[in-house]
């Protein structure tokens, strides 16, 4: 959305309670079910580790590893570069609109 008296563009505000509940309503016409969001995290994470992605790979694509263990991770034994999980990632991931 474009200011005319700014001339800057303006982000929208993300509202995730709203853009979940719209997930989740739109996936109950589709699916004529009750849907929750967690179903695309697992999947995401099931589709993965069935490609081959190890699974150090997938937590940390979804974020699982809470903060002080990725530290010690990434500290003493692993260290992703943004670029290698973006290989995995676009190697990998599901295509759902390809």
């Amino acid at each position: 959305m474009m200011s005319h008296s700014q001339g800057k563009e303006q982000v929208p505000t993300l509202r995730p309670i709203k853009l979940r509940r719209e997930i989740k309503e739109a996936a109950k016409q589709v699916l004529n079910r009750d849907f929750e969001l967690y179903e695309l995290r697992k999947f995401f994470a099931t589709w993965m580790i069935s490609q081959g992605v190890p699974e150090s790979i997938v937590n940390t694509l979804q974020g699982r590893a809470p903060p002080t263990e990725y530290r010690v991770l990434i500290e003493h034994y692993w260290s992703p570069r943004h670029e290698e999980l973006r290989q995995w990632y676009l190697k990998h991931a599901p295509c759902l609109l390809c």
